[in-house]
């Protein structure tokens, strides 16, 4: 399988004409296309950049403390959790939260 990638301009009547210029390794013959149309991250409005994303937890109680600490806790890992039988795969030890 070969994946050609191309950036186009949709036009306002939606309709394109492809002249791609395939790969000499590919034998001739019939072949499978297919076109997957994916929005360019600027026509996303939805999207939020990952930056955004940045420092969003910071007040939530369940990642106040030590990273390492708490991470240790999420997998069962901990002194704390050992002793409490909490943390692991089960419940990711979130402090106070039931999954």
């Amino acid at each position: 399988m070969t994946t050609i990638q191309k950036t186009i301009d949709i036009p306002d009547d939606h309709r394109i004409l492809l002249d791609l210029t395939l790969p000499v390794d590919l034998p001739a013959g019939r072949a499978e296309v297919q076109v997957i149309i994916t929005p360019s991250p600027e026509t996303r409005p939805d999207r939020k950049p990952f930056e955004g994303l940045a420092g969003s937890l910071a007040g939530c109680p369940d990642f106040a403390g030590d990273a390492l600490e708490i991470q240790r806790e999420m997998r069962g890992d901990s002194p704390k959790s050992r002793a409490l039988g909490t943390g692991g795969v089960g419940n990711f030890g979130l402090r106070g939260h039931a999954l």
